[in-house]
């Protein structure tokens, strides 16, 4: 990453405090959330089922725990209106008698993500400042997993959640999620709110091809995440461009979309070796994609970048002490993860929080794994 990089914020003056980091940064789109107080999470009650059905608070917690006493007419339709207003039960209720509690939650797909485990660390040692705790999810990016994480997290009247969205979200997800304050990071669904911390990917596969391009590389290959996740769809889009408008005819053979799991990346790139022998480039838009595109490479017996050259997306340690050196796109990881933990404690702290969504521009690090086009095709 290129060391002090300027900022560079394109926010409306009056919508949002400037914010300066180290990285190349722009903002956009103010949102607020109004009400909240810290420790103030809104929450349906017990009490206000039964004031909305005119029954007793004993009858609804009895109906609400299936007791002999209730019929099963009257558990039903305290059900239904508990389902109607959102109720969730209260397993946190005797950490505070308020049924406040000092919980923070934070769902991720994979915690061997680099970006993930930053914010992370980073909130944890916020946190433990401020006499907060953190809760981990790990989804997977499996939406029902998503799902129950959010709803465990309600149940535990966690205050707010910094979420990377799986891209399927569910509708009960999005509905609690509205109930809270929450941040999303890295990837984006503009159905939870627009309140987020993220990459400006397509620019940056967009330069990454360009790179490529620019050492005279015309069969490029590229592996990425699924195109349903916004992350994955936006580094597709780069990459499709750039080819584009540099006149290259593009095979959909070169492109292989899937799980950001390494073994996704290995087949993936054996996958292009056996069927396309012709690409000199290749392009890996997930850090642990790329793992497994290594694996490949080597079992293969393929020289990079003598056979073909590499470039991966994100920067990790492991980056540069590999052999040959990998040339990636280095995340602004730990500004990103500072910038979402202010917000997220911001949220929480102000009645009337408004700030921008932030979008944060990867750097190009070119090592020795990309080099001119050294054979012929």
């Amino acid at each position: 990453m290129a060391a002090g990089a300027k900022a560079r914020t394109l926010a409306r003056r009056n919508s949002c405090a400037p914010f300066m980091t180290r990285s190349r940064m722009a903002v956009c789109e103010p949102f607020s959330y109004h009400g909240f107080q810290s420790g103030d999470v809104p929450m349906v009650t017990i009490k206000h089922i039964a004031e909305s059905l005119g029954l007793a608070h004993t009858t609804v917690s009895r109906a609400l725990n299936d007791h002999r006493s209730i019929s099963a007419a009257t558990k039903a339709r305290v059900r239904e209106e508990a389902e109607r207003l959102g109720y969730i039960p209260n397993s946190g209720a005797r950490l505070m008698r308020n049924g406040a509690s000092r919980i923070l939650g934070l769902i991720v797909p994979d915690v061997q993500n680099e970006f993930f485990s930053a914010v992370a660390r980073a909130l944890a040692n916020e946190c433990a400042q401020l006499g907060y705790q953190v809760v981990l999810g790990v989804s997977e990016d499996d939406p029902q997993r998503e799902e129950e994480h959010v709803r465990a997290l309600l149940a535990s009247r966690a205050l707010g959640v910094m979420v990377a969205p799986c891209g399927r979200s569910t509708a009960a997800t999005r509905q609690m999620l509205a109930r809270l304050p929450h941040v999303q990071l890295l990837r984006f669904d503009k159905d939870l709110g627009p309140l987020s911390v993220r990459v400006a990917d397509e620019q940056a596969l967009n330069a990454a091809t360009r790179h490529l391009l620019a050492l005279g590389h015309r069969h490029i290959a590229y592996i990425g995440a699924a195109a349903e996740l916004s992350t994955g769809g936006a580094r597709l889009n780069g990459y499709l461009n750039a080819m584009q408008a540099a006149g290259v005819a593009q095979d959909p053979a070169w492109i292989r979309l899937g799980s950001t799991l390494p073994e996704f990346g290995r087949q993936a790139v054996l996958g292009l070796l056996t069927e396309c022998p012709g690409i000199t480039a290749l392009i890996v838009a997930s850090p642990r994609q790329l793992l497994g595109a290594l694996k490949g490479l080597r079992e293969a017996q393929v020289a990079v970048p003598g056979h073909l050259s590499l470039l991966g997306y994100g920067d990790t340690e492991w980056f540069e002490v590999s052999d040959p050196a990998i040339t990636g796109m280095a995340l602004p990881v730990h500004d990103m993860s500072a910038h979402a933990t202010r917000l997220m404690f911001s949220a929480l702290r102000e009645p009337h929080f408004t700030e921008a969504a932030a979008i944060f521009e990867p750097q190009l690090v070119t090592r020795e794994s990309t080099g001119p086009v050294r054979r012929k095709i």
